[in-house]
């Protein structure tokens, strides 16, 4: 099974990081990024990156945003595991509780019951014909 991932892994890892590298390579020119709204000809504050740094920073933002947001929708199923997870440990211990307060009632069940007799098996005569 471990091969089995590594390989998928392998399959789906290696296209992935081919594509990036040449998009990387393809968009490696400068461009002029603006964080001001207000003057776009004399922006406070601006700088030059190459363009492949503004792609992959807008894909991993988007990433990060969906995953955040995927997290916080699955938040009301990772309470009911929690609640579910904590009930049946209290239903374990109460399991132990009972195992242990039946054990000390009777200290040697298992050796009780093997010494009961058998009852017996009745011997049906056959019909009179």
């Amino acid at each position: 099974m471990k091969a089995i991932k590594r390989l998928f892994q392998f399959l789906v890892l290696v296209p992935v990081a081919i594509v990036l590298v040449s998009l990387a390579v393809a968009n490696r020119h400068e461009v002029k990024l603006a964080l001001d709204p207000f003057s776009p000809e004399q922006p406070a504050l601006d700088f030059s990156v190459p363009l492949y740094v503004i792609i992959f920073g807008a894909l991993l933002t988007g990433i990060l945003f969906g995953g955040f947001m995927a997290w916080l929708k699955q938040g009301r199923h990772r309470r009911t595991a929690r609640e579910k997870r904590y009930e049946a440990q209290k239903w374990r211990n109460e399991a132990d509780r009972q195992q242990k307060r039946v054990e000390t009632m009777i200290p040697d069940a298992n050796a009780d019951v093997q010494k009961l007799p058998s009852p017996a098996v009745k011997q049906l005569s056959k019909p009179a014909a």
